[in-house]
């Protein structure tokens, strides 16, 4: 969907770790990988062809491609299964970096620091979504206050979206505007502002010629507006 990740950003010391425990946790859901009955199969030919094109230009142009499943054989009986795959530091001109995806592909991007995943975030356009995981409250303040982004979600992905209670939408080049609640009446709506002047008012005041005294009613108005 549009708020599913686009790459996930992981410290390098943790790497090793966090692929480990992805591919624990796709076995826990998916016990026979692509075969597996609740795993879902892409929507057309026209889609699983863009995705294989995805990968295949991401060889060869990125540190590593690593298939989650053992077999990496793209139709199954006939079912667009694409594989679950990660694609390792892929090279930032190619397409599954700079398109969305809208499919079972997961780009890592490695980082040293905390002040080097916000730069990445950061000299990109700004995201519909952006997940925060840490247990760090200053982590998190700091990714919140420097990064911008049309919503965020901390420990979590998507639920942003699905809350009623926030209101959903972009920012700059991820859109504009919020619905859900009170948020999507406003957005859709026009707030017509209507001005009436009474008839006894002070805009002659305002009006030349410029008097000393009109020179000094204005200063006053300044101060006050």
């Amino acid at each position: 969907v549009c708020i599913t990740p686009d790459y996930v950003l992981v410290e390098k010391s943790e790497l090793y770790n966090f692929l480990e425990q992805l591919k624990i946790y796709f076995k826990k859901i998916y016990p026979e990988f692509i075969n597996s009955p609740d795993y879902t199969s892409i929507i057309n030919q026209e889609n699983f062809s863009r995705l294989s094109r995805l990968v295949e230009e991401a060889k060869g142009n990125s540190e590593k491609v690593i298939f989650m499943s053992p077999d990496k054989e793209y139709l199954i009986d006939g079912r667009r299964n694409f594989p679950f795959t990660i694609i390792l530091n892929p090279d930032q001109d190619l397409k599954v970096s700079t398109e969305e995806i809208f499919g079972p592909i997961l780009p890592i991007i490695t980082y040293d620091d905390l002040d080097e995943a916000i730069k990445y975030v950061k000299k990109n356009d700004e995201p519909l979504a952006i997940y925060i995981f840490s247990e760090s409250p200053s982590e998190k303040d700091r990714v919140l206050k420097q990064t911008i982004s049309g919503g965020a979600s901390i420990n979590e992905v998507l639920f942003q979206g699905i809350c009623n209670s926030l209101p959903f939408g972009g920012v700059g080049a991820s859109g504009f505007g919020s619905y859900h609640g009170e948020a999507g009446f406003n957005a859709f709506s026009h707030l017509k502002p209507i001005f009436e002047q009474p008839k006894i008012n002070l805009t002659f005041l305002l009006s030349p010629p410029v008097t000393p005294f009109k020179r000094f009613f204005s200063k006053i108005l300044r101060k006050i507006v």
